[in-house]
């Protein structure tokens, strides 16, 4: 079976296409508020686990839904979406309702795109019933990470996308009591940082 990715409600997807116009800057070779709309793909379900329940023992079943993300890019020459996405745009609902909180520019789309499709092409993912997601860590050394929920028997598996730690290794499959284990660890001794990542943090 192909890895489950599930489909975002329209209006997410409408407001990271208008908060991304809005914003625009020089990724979409655009105006601010003009242009063609930008192409998004790869739209995946955001997940928070915060730092106090990683301390306290929490599984994965612990982390918070926080919005939806998507890769996005300017327009193909065809239309659809570009080859190579620059941007990882992210909308959370604020009020029970759709808003577009940030973007972020680089390296970071690339990663996830890639880590995505590795997690896709794993043996378990091929044969069993795994949903995409994605989880984020903000208080463990900016750590994001492809999260494949087991939807039959067995365990979760985690890959990380980036860490600032170099005990979380970007790319690698984790069971997910192994990669807690580790979270949990480096929990002890960090403190929250929210700030944009840099490359240095993508493990590679």
């Amino acid at each position: 079976m192909a890895l489950e990715r599930p489909a975002p409600p329209k209006a997410f997807e409408l407001e990271a296409s208008e908060g991304l116009r809005r914003s625009a800057g020089t990724t979409f070779s655009i105006a601010a508020g003009g242009g063609a709309p930008p192409a998004l793909s790869y739209a995946h379900h955001l997940f928070t686990l915060n730092r106090r329940d990683i301390l306290a023992g929490a599984g994965l079943g612990a982390a918070k839904e926080e919005g939806w993300g998507y890769l996005a890019g300017p327009q193909g020459p065809l239309g659809g979406a570009a080859p190579s996405p620059a941007v990882l745009a992210v909308v959370a609902v604020k009020n029970g309702v759709p808003s577009f909180t940030h973007r972020q520019e680089g390296w970071l789309a690339r990663k996830t795109r890639e880590t995505i499709d590795l997690a896709s092409q794993l043996p378990e993912v091929q044969s069993g019933s795994y949903e995409l997601r994605m989880l984020r860590l903000p208080s463990v050394q900016l750590t994001d990470a492809v999260w494949l929920k087991n939807k039959g028997r067995g365990e979760d598996i985690v890959i990380p996308i980036a860490s600032k730690s170099k005990q979380l290794v970007a790319g690698r499959k984790y069971t997910a009591d192994d990669f807690l284990n580790v979270a949990r660890g480096l929990a002890k001794e960090s403190v929250f940082d929210n700030s944009p990542r840099s490359e240095l943090t993508s493990g590679a």
